[in-house]
């Protein structure tokens, strides 16, 4: 299941996850 997150947060651009740190928390990352 980890595996499964990760290929659809890799597309989230860097600089959206560092200016919106939480979005990274929502996903559970």
């Amino acid at each position: 299941m980890s595996s499964s997150s990760r290929s659809w947060v890799f597309p989230i651009p860097i600089n959206e996850i560092k200016v919106n740190p939480n979005l990274v928390q929502n996903q559970g990352y």
